[in-house]
């Protein structure tokens, strides 16, 4: 049985045709995450909001509230894909994932290094702290199994339980950690569009 090359025209047609429809599909359900909410909103006072701004709660309520986030969760979700896609693609395996590497184990490590440290309160710190646990996680396990992808994800598996094990005897020993990392771990959104309003109308946003 004869099997198409994925640099067929078909199969590149194909490709770009399925990113057509997950632009589409994002774009309409960014539309409906700004429509939808505590208060709905109707489409026509959405477009109104950015071309006719009057000032009306619904239209604060778009650009200050569900815009702000709507757009963090479409960045975020891209960067995620993008993560994705380039463990993908250095290990070869279309099933790799960034924990796979010691991604994801490193950064929870220096985020309960950095809280067990006293060194992990602001968002920020916390943010540059799961960057640096990440790449260097990253660089040890590049640095030993760069050679040969399956020796890449045997060394990523390795680091990732011994940060793993590293991690669970530190949250053991000091709670406060477990409880900001599972904050960390799981995510939110919340307070982003609070952020947002301040710094665009500055204290009178409160």
């Amino acid at each position: 049985m004869k099997t198409e090359s994925p640099t067929s025209p078909d199969a590149r047609r194909g490709r770009a045709g399925l990113l057509l429809v997950g632009v589409a599909l994002i774009a309409a359900l960014a539309v409906l995450s700004v429509c939808v909410g505590a208060q709905a909103v109707a489409p026509g006072e959405i477009w109104r909001a950015f071309t006719d701004h009057t000032g009306t709660d619904q239209q604060t309520i778009v650009r200050d509230v569900r815009l702000p986030r709507t757009l963090l969760a479409v960045c975020v979700g891209a960067a995620l894909g993008v993560a994705g896609a380039l463990v993908q693609t250095l290990t070869r395996n279309p099933l790799a994932e960034p924990g796979i590497l010691g991604v994801t184990s490193g950064a929870g490590f220096a985020i309960i290094v950095g809280t067990v440290l006293g060194t992990g309160d602001s968002q920020l710190s916390r943010l540059l702290l799961a960057v640096a646990g990440a790449v260097l996680a990253t660089a040890v396990v590049y640095g030993v199994g760069r050679t040969y992808p399956l020796r890449l994800i045997l060394a990523g598996v390795a680091v990732t339980f011994v940060l793993s094990g590293v991690s669970l005897g530190l949250r053991l020993v000091h709670p406060e950690a477990l409880d900001r990392l599972r904050f960390w771990s799981v995510g939110s959104l919340a307070g982003r569009a609070l952020i947002w309003a301040v710094r665009r109308h500055g204290t009178a946003a409160l």
